[in-house]
């Protein structure tokens, strides 16, 4: 018997927000377990999957269709022009 594979790519747009939290990475991980939350999908980059530096305070990426997440500077940089709030793209 022949297996067909079909991948769908989809798109999702983003929007950054970088100074939203008034906590550590660190921090927000440690009350989500605290909580019984899961928190495998906010110790990397949603973009790149890099991993996050737990002392830097996150960017904060609102995805469509997903929720919120967290984003490196590197992605964040690159994925906006001047850095504003808010700023809409399509990955």
């Amino acid at each position: 018997m022949a297996v067909a594979k079909k991948t769908v790519l989809i798109a999702h747009e983003v929007e950054f927000y970088p100074d939203v939290f008034d906590c550590t990475i660190r921090d927000f991980i440690e009350q989500r377990e605290r909580l019984r939350l899961p928190t495998d999908e906010f110790r990397t980059c949603y973009i790149c999957g890099r991993h996050l530096q737990k002392h830097r305070k996150p960017i904060v990426v609102n995805v469509s269709g997903i929720g919120n997440r967290f984003a490196c500077d590197k992605c964040y940089t690159e994925h906006t022009s001047g850095g504003m709030n808010g700023e809409k793209t399509e990955l």
